[in-house]
Formats: structure tokens, C-alpha cells, sequence
């Protein structure tokens, strides 16, 4: 059974596009798609190689049970991504 995971949630904090990081990590977009979803279980090495991509432990990306820091990493995350949409937003605005 494959193990919830957060891959999704970092790619948008960081801005990363699907495409750019299957490409990076040498898969196909589909298999990072069904990754994400938690369609297809993540192999060990995938596992490693999104780690590295985003320089954080394991255990902060998949879910092996409750950790505090995780969710404080997750919360801090989505602040990320709302605060990228917002500059986004006043960018649009401006170029009007």
C-alpha cells in the first residue's frame, strides 16, 4: 500500500512544475503524477532522490505516522505557497 507522501505540496512551494521535477529526477510524468496521488507506491530510491531534491529528511515527506515537525513544515509550506500566489497576483496587476 503505497505511503501518503507531501511531494505535491513541496513542488508548488517551490514553484517546481510537474514536468520539471520528473524531469530531474529521471521519470516519467505519469509515474510522479500516480507518486503524488498515491496511486503508485514510491520506490526506496525515489524516495532518496525527492529527499535530496528538496534537501529535507524522509520521514518529512512521507507520512510514516505523526511528527510534529512535519506539520509544522507542511503549515510553513502552504504559507509559502499562498504568499508565491499573492506576489503572482500583484505582478499581473502591476504589468496592467
Amino acid at each position: 500500500m503505497p505511503v501518503p507522501n507531501h511531494i505535491r505540496r513541496l513542488r508548488s512551494a517551490h514553484g517546481i512544475s510537474a514536468t520539471q521535477l520528473a524531469h530531474t529526477l529521471g521519470v516519467n510524468q505519469s509515474t510522479l503524477s500516480r507518486w503524488e496521488s498515491g496511486d503508485r507506491e514510491v520506490s526506496d530510491d525515489g524516495k532518496l532522490q525527492v529527499a535530496e531534491y528538496f534537501n529535507l529528511p524522509v520521514v518529512a515527506i512521507f507520512n510514516f505516522g505523526y511528527d510534529p515537525l512535519r506539520d509544522a513544515l507542511l503549515r510553513t509550506m502552504d504559507a509559502v505557497t499562498a504568499l508565491r500566489h499573492e506576489v503572482d497576483e500583484l505582478r499581473l496587476e502591476r504589468s496592467v
